[in-house]
């Protein structure tokens, strides 16, 4: 958490940010979207993966729609992000200030 925004980082395949405020909840969410870096997910066009690989075992569902710039991606009016923690128990307690 950067101040105000959720910033999730992947080294040098990017990031996405959104606003502290938008986040609704956290939870484990373990599958599998192709590709690395901050991306559409397939089959959910109001989700976005932004891992360093294709597994992903966390979700963060958004309050309201962010509007997410992927670059040649397209944009994406996003309700879920969904990314990879190493202990999603200590991910949800970081977003969410101790756990929802």
């Amino acid at each position: 958490m950067a101040g105000d925004r959720l910033v999730v980082r992947t080294g040098l395949y990017g990031e996405v940010s959104v606003p502290r405020a938008a986040v609704g909840s956290v939870g484990a969410a373990l599958r599998s979207v192709p590709g690395r870096g901050p991306r559409p997910v397939p089959g959910d066009p109001a989700a976005v993966a932004c891992s360093a690989e294709e597994t992903v075992n966390v979700a963060v569902r958004l309050r309201w729609p962010v509007r997410l710039d992927l670059g040649d991606a397209g944009v994406v009016q996003a309700e879920t992000l969904y990314a990879d923690a190493d202990c999603v128990p200590e991910f949800r307690a970081a977003v969410t200030g101790g756990g929802r």
